[in-house]
């Protein structure tokens, strides 16, 4: 993607928000999202982020801490020190079949538990402790906060295709670095991962806790809705105390 071609884009966008504006009264709404694609342009053209995103400046030692199936994590932590705020990472494995793996192993056409987890944890595992050591060993570990998650739980039982299906009622996500302690285990679940034992933390609790890294009080912070009314972030939540 060149330059020009992203200013060509930039401005077919611009004239699709002008015939919109035309046909729709919120105009406060559509402002807004103006200000965030320019903020979005300006980031991804810049020349710090252009050479954040060359990861071949990296030593090949570097890049082989991390592996060729998770170089995404080695994009984060170069966004994340040029001052991008948030890098979103999704992972999945090229077997040595050429088949790509992902965490959503359902069985059947699209893997078995048994095939695919020895590979995916592995990279995982590997990916994590590089992105983790990398982070301490450039000192940013308590600046960083990494959070390893789904967006639910697995079943507790294998399915009759091999695979895991999806499962709401307990699940669980990795945190790191941010200031956070580490080294422990928050809560706990029933034998076979049916249920949480006693009072569970909810994916708005994690996402409080996270909130609290940065400095925003969810409950304090609110952004209008598409009808302009103001809603909080987030709502009957708590904070993660094992953690801070």
């Amino acid at each position: 993607m060149t330059l020009e071609r992203l200013q060509d884009r930039k401005a077919l966008l611009g004239a699709f928000d002008s015939l919109r504006r035309d046909i729709d009264d919120d105009r406060h709404t559509l402002d807004g999202m103006d200000s965030f694609n320019r903020r979005a342009l300006e980031m991804i053209s810049s020349d710090s982020a252009r050479k954040a995103f060359d990861i071949s400046r990296e030593s090949d030692k570097v890049r082989d801490m991390y592996g060729k199936d998770l170089t995404g994590l080695l994009l984060a932590r170069r966004l994340v020190e040029v001052g991008v705020s948030m890098v979103t990472v999704g992972c999945s494995v090229t077997a040595a079949d050429d088949k790509t793996a992902y965490w959503d192993i359902h069985g059947g056409g699209a893997g078995t538990v048994e095939k695919a987890m020895p590979i995916l944890a592995g990279q995982l595992d590997r990916g994590i402790n590089a992105l983790l050591t990398d982070l301490r060993d450039r000192g940013l570990e308590q600046d960083v906060a990494v959070v390893d998650w789904g967006e639910m739980g697995r079943t507790p039982k294998i399915n009759n295709g091999g695979g895991r299906d999806h499962w709401p009622a307990a699940g669980c996500a990795l945190l790191a670095g941010g200031g956070l302690k580490m080294g422990q285990v928050v809560g706990a679940t029933t034998s076979r991962g049916e249920a949480p034992v006693g009072r569970p933390y909810t994916p708005r609790d994690v996402l409080a806790t996270l909130y609290h890294v940065i400095g925003i009080d969810p409950a304090a912070t609110t952004i209008p809705d598409f009808s302009g009314r103001p809603r909080y972030l987030l709502e009957g939540h708590r904070t993660i105390s094992e953690l801070l």
